[in-house]
């Protein structure tokens, strides 16, 4: 009656996407729909973005709404498990729900998992109508660092240790530039106790710095000293 075109009983089947919901076009427009869980896999051949990588899990549609003039987002895609594989790298399992927020999108209890160790996730994107900044807050306790490096690694990984880090970035999404170009942020990590396996920090300090430092150690030995060599370890303390 006030000129917009409504479907009410809209019924979307993609795949195995089965979704049930209503549209309504108009000067302000409106998608709904709700979808239970269906398995990802085989759907990079119907997503020209993710045609390098193998896509599995399920995906949920949780009474996502979305509208234009204003622009708006509401309900979520509830991420179960989801398993995202690009070619020679291991697979990142996703869990957890990306939500509508109105002028924007946020995560709720977003977890990602890469060779075994977790990493809590909270990544966002707002404003939705205009020039959107992405934001990613990420922090891992206790990740065993030999686990994480090995998995991106052909080569076997040659720092080991349980790992702290926490970081914040952010960046423009609009515009042509890439992204290591606007990004800002940081990251702060630790790793404590443990090991460059095979590499003596010490030894290749003193091996690197000439002949007066190594005549003293030769010295300092000679006069009863300890011998630095017992020290010669591989292992450390915090870096």
């Amino acid at each position: 009656a006030d000129g917009s075109l409504a479907v009410d009983e809209l019924h979307v089947k993609i795949k195995n996407l089965d979704a049930r919901g209503s549209l309504r076009m108009g000067p302000s427009s409106q998608l709904l729909l709700d979808a239970p869980a269906f398995d990802l896999t085989g759907w990079e051949t119907l997503l020209p973005a993710l045609s390098e990588v193998a896509l599995g899990g399920r995906v949920a549609l949780d009474g996502l709404r979305a509208a234009t003039a204003p622009t708006s987002l509401s309900g979520a895609v509830v991420l179960d498990a989801v398993k995202v594989a690009a070619k020679g790298q291991p697979p990142l399992t996703l869990a957890g729900r990306l939500v509508g927020a109105g002028d924007a999108v946020r995560s709720e209890a977003l977890r990602l998992e890469v060779a075994g160790q977790p990493i809590a996730l909270d990544v966002g994107v707002a404003p939705l109508s205009g020039a959107p900044v992405g934001t990613l807050v990420a922090s891992g306790r206790g990740i065993e660092t030999s686990a994480l490096l090995g998995a991106f690694s052909k080569s076997a990984a040659e720092v080991s240790g349980p790992l702290r880090f926490d970081a914040q970035f952010r960046a423009p999404l609009a515009g042509a530039k890439p992204l290591l170009q606007v990004v800002n942020g940081t990251l702060d990590f630790t790793i404590a106790p443990g090991r460059f396996r095979g590499v003596s920090m010490l030894k290749d300090t003193i091996e690197r710095s000439g002949p007066v430092v190594q005549a003293a150690v030769a010295a300092g030995q000679a006069f009863g000293g300890r011998d630095v060599k017992r020290m010669y370890s591989d292992e450390f303390q915090s870096l």
